[in-house]
């Protein structure tokens, strides 16, 4: 019979971690810095299909990404406090480079992985039957106080049934430029914020949905300026991240989204997926910053 050793918080209050299971490590946090840029895709002419790729052509309208890089990751779970949408990741070699849009240099990451074997410590470590490390004391050990289902769409007009004045029930619309740097433009986001717990949060989205959005009118603040939201259909991607108090759920403008000038479903939401992703919490003062 497997025998397992089991943590406990003091006065027997949860538990802390448990050997048969493998743990997650905090391994860096710090803050999010510009990496580059990916442009957009504009529609080469009105007489091709705008389902083709092949349609569709590089512009100068860039959205600039956030991010940072690790080396050797395995398994990753990567948290943020303050504003971005995670868009996937990158490797070169043993590099990983997570990418986030919507973000800034203000915004907080904490990157967890599989706890690994770092040589002697002054502390415990546990393997299961299979060999594998599930536990190192000398590693912040990953803690999630919380899990958020991201809202329902409102109810639609029944006129219009595949469209929606804004992702989430309860939600709110606007223009959002939060990264302060040239030549990032203004992208039209829809968002809600979910209390979770007092303190700051760090959050991480279990799957982001795409949906389409219509041409949007302009309105302040902030000033949109020449948005491409403002005379384009485009795509729509989510994230999730943490702040005082809970998690903002927020769909933007997509990294790479392609573009054309359409008038339908002018300043809706379309093609929301059904299913919803949850957010899992963290808080942020259980853990060093910056880390590495």
């Amino acid at each position: 019979m497997a025998s397992a050793f089991i943590g406990l918080n003091e006065n027997n209050a949860g538990i802390n971690f448990d050997s048969r299971y493998i743990a997650y490590g905090l391994r860096k946090s710090g803050n999010l810095q510009s990496i580059g840029g990916w442009p957009r895709l504009l529609l080469k002419s009105v007489n091709l299909d705008p389902t083709r790729p092949s349609s569709y052509s590089e512009t100068s309208v860039t959205d600039i990404l956030f991010g940072f890089s690790v080396q050797g990751a395995i398994a990753p779970i990567v948290f943020i406090n303050g504003s971005g949408v995670s868009c996937g990741s990158s490797k070169v070699g043993d590099t990983t480079t997570f990418l986030f849009l919507l973000a800034s240099a203000s915004t907080k990451f904490y990157y967890f992985d599989l706890m690994s074997d770092n040589g002697p410590i002054n502390g415990v470590k546990c393997w299961n039957e299979a060999g594998d490390l599930t536990f190192n004391s000398s590693q912040i050990p990953l803690n999630v106080i919380a899990s958020v289902t991201a809202p329902q769409p409102p109810a639609t007009d029944p006129r219009l049934p595949n469209q929606y004045g804004a992702v989430y029930q309860g939600g709110s619309n606007g223009w959002d430029k939060p990264s302060g740097l040239a030549g990032y433009f203004t992208s039209f986001t829809s968002r809600i914020f979910v209390p979770v717990a007092s303190g700051d949060c760090a959050a991480c989205i279990t799957f982001s949905r795409s949906m389409g959005q219509g041409r949007r009118e302009r309105s302040s603040p902030p000033d949109p300026a020449n948005s491409p939201a403002l005379t384009n259909l485009m795509a729509t991607m989510e994230g999730c991240f943490g702040v005082n108090g809970g998690v903002t759920f927020v769909a933007c403008d997509a990294a790479h989204t392609t573009m054309y000038g359409s008038t339908s479903a002018a300043n809706s939401y379309f093609d929301i997926p059904a299913v919803l992703p949850d957010a899992l919490v963290i808080r942020s003062s259980d853990y060093p910053f910056p880390y590495n």
